[in-house]
């Protein structure tokens, strides 16, 4: 069986159907169909992240990996075994020390003629040549931007990289060479909306079909070697593409891995994507709502390294639809009482506004903001909706950036997102995390911080969030990561981690202005949701197992109610809408039917 919890970069297969894997914890391999798998040590210690496998046909004993660097602690980024993988050879150019290995190629007509790409952790990138399988090395990486290069090719007569990353706009693109990168030609072209390329496939019966896997524009395809381009082919121009493979001897069959989408599949050269990720469950979802008008209408919001998105189901979570929406990370999705959606991006910004966005009624979407500028200076996490007016809109987080400082803030507008005011700002470093409004005026904010000797608390406003007052009367100094739910009885109930690595604690108030503890204590939390017409009955999701659990004594205690989330990696938010409690975990959506007596948790989704 494959090792468990194990992160994968490349997957490769030799001639004889041996498979290889490189993995963060090194290079696995099977000899039977990937039943059973074992590490090949490569003799260098404990650092043996491997990012690229490259396996030479011509040569099917000669294998090459190129490896992390560790942050410095593995000098050795370049590989290659003659044996099958028995003993191996360091390779690695006289690099700088802060590049990894990110990609190998070799010229089919001579496989001692070598070109390996290298990227930073941060910042910069390189290409080198050898003509002797890596005893010499040659840097070629002038006439190339100097950010991350991520993958090489060789098409049959000339090399291909591809680089780029989102991050501070290290932007490269496609480049060629003919002459062993003496000279770089760009391959791409203006019609590119983004200069980045994480993977590159070559049609195996026709070389003027280039492949290119883009960030946040999806595969870009040119049918004349590079002259002319078609970006985000098939449907995927908003995805983050990372991986693009034709199928071995087809050029109709196309496979994409997208990121946190999973799977894509092609049988017609990239026409038309369909998704092909039946049983991965990897999506990391984080948040998921229920619309209040229609129980059966959910939104679902998800965040990659650097991109994410929305989906939206109107048939309670059976299918799924990717909303129109700029692919950046979205932490948090909201529906208004009218049943309006909202979502709420937290950028990158170099490929959209960070800020609040709302669904129109013809499907498209709208920014409103609020923007403070170019660079990313406004993080929302949290969105609420003022009961007694349907125009006003709370929305909480931090400021980020060298021009707004790193600070929490709260905004309001009364005009549905038109225009804000900032109401509330913090000390350096804090944040609000959750929202709660009640009939009346009252709203609290959930907000954490570092700053001894208060970390972390609540915020009180008793005129619809205009102005605020601390509401620290009964939490502790540490009272970190809270979430807060009204409950049916009108009570507010605080949710808070009392220590990390360790123990959080539920808390219910009146007023909003002063709290009491309930007696239960268990693992770290990251949300609570109280049901609205039981005011005895709360839900709370945690860091570990039995990650959901019930409450049916107004949290002073709490029962297991995880059944079914046995495979889970991390959980994010709840939702209680319906009859359904649903849960937005680090590897997809999960929801438990509530009317079933039996229930006990959680189905797949």
């Amino acid at each position: 069986m494959f090792p468990s919890g194990v992160g994968v970069n490349d997957i490769e297969f030799a001639a004889d159907g041996t498979a290889y894997i490189g993995t963060y914890g090194g290079l696995l391999r099977s000899f039977d169909h990937g039943q059973n798998w074992s590490l090949v040590d490569l003799g260098i210690g404990l650092y043996q992240g491997v990012v690229d496998v490259t396996l030479v046909p011509s040569q099917p004993q000669t294998i090459w990996v190129a490896l992390l660097n560790s942050l410095g602690d593995q000098p050795l980024v370049l590989m290659r075994s003659t044996n099958g993988g028995s003993s191996w050879l360091d390779r690695s150019p006289p690099l700088p020390s802060q590049l990894n290995g990110s990609g190998i190629a070799v010229d089919p007509a001579n496989p001692n003629t070598v070109m390996a790409s290298f990227r930073g952790d941060f910042v910069g990138g390189a290409v080198w040549v050898s003509t002797d399988g890596g005893g010499q090395w040659t840097n070629r990486s002038t006439g190339l931007p100097n950010n991350p290069i991520n993958t090489v090719v060789h098409d049959g007569s000339r090399f291909l990289i591809g680089g780029g990353r989102l991050f501070a706009s290290q932007f490269v693109g496609l480049y060629a060479t003919s002459n062993l990168g003496v000279q770089w030609t760009p391959v791409h072209n203006a019609s590119w909306p983004r200069l980045m390329v994480d993977s590159i496939a070559i049609d195996p019966a026709n070389p003027n079909v280039i492949l290119a896997a883009t960030a946040g524009t999806g595969v870009n395809r040119s049918v004349d070697g590079g002259q002319s381009w078609q970006t985000g082919i098939g449907g995927t121009s908003a995805l983050t593409t990372r991986s693009v493979r034709f199928m071995p001897g087809s050029s109709m069959r196309v496979l994409v891995g997208a990121d946190s989408t999973g799977v894509l599949r092609s049988e017609n050269a990239g026409n038309n994507f369909v998704a092909a990720s039946a049983g991965i469950r990897e999506l990391n979802t984080t948040a998921i709502q229920s619309n209040p008008l229609n129980p059966e209408e959910l939104a679902a919001s998800y965040a990659g390294e650097n991109n994410g998105g929305v989906y939206t189901s109107t048939d309670a979570g059976r299918n799924w639809t990717l909303e129109p929406l700029p692919p950046t990370r979205y932490h948090t999705v909201a529906f208004a009482p009218n049943g309006t959606l909202y979502a709420a991006s937290i950028g990158p910004s170099s490929v959209a506004a960070e800020g609040l966005y709302r669904r129109e009624g013809n499907g498209a979407w709208t920014p409103l903001g609020p923007d403070q500028g170019p660079l990313f200076e406004t993080s929302v996490l949290a969105i609420a909706f003022d009961p007694d007016n349907p125009l006003a809109i709370l929305i909480g987080g931090a400021d980020s950036g060298s021009v707004q400082g790193n600070e929490a803030t709260i905004w309001r507008s009364v005009n549905a997102g038109a225009s804000w005011s900032k109401r509330f700002e913090a000390q350096p470093g804090d944040e609000v995390r959750d929202l709660q409004t009640r009939s009346g005026g009252s709203v609290v904010a959930a907000i954490d911080g570092t700053t001894v000797p208060q970390q972390g608390g609540a915020l009180r406003s008793a005129n619809g969030g205009i102005d605020w007052t601390p509401a620290l009367q009964g939490l502790p100094g540490f009272a970190r990561r809270g979430r807060v739910c009204l409950a049916a009885d009108n009570q507010f109930m605080l949710a808070v981690w009392i220590s990390y690595p360790g123990s959080s604690r539920v808390y219910r108030s009146v007023d909003g202005a002063s709290w009491q503890a309930t007696a239960w204590s268990g693992p770290n939390t990251s949300d609570m949701v109280c049901d609205p017409l039981d005011a005895n009955r709360v839900y709370l999701s945690m860091l570990s197992a039995p990650w959901v659990a019930r409450s049916d004594d107004q949290a002073g205690s709490f029962t297991p109610f995880g059944a079914g989330l046995e495979r889970i990696v991390g959980t994010n938010a709840l939702n209680l809408g319906g009859n359904r409690l649903r849960l937005a975990s680090a590897n997809g959506a999960f929801d438990a039917d509530l009317d079933r007596l039996s229930s006990d948790g959680f189905e797949s989704p």
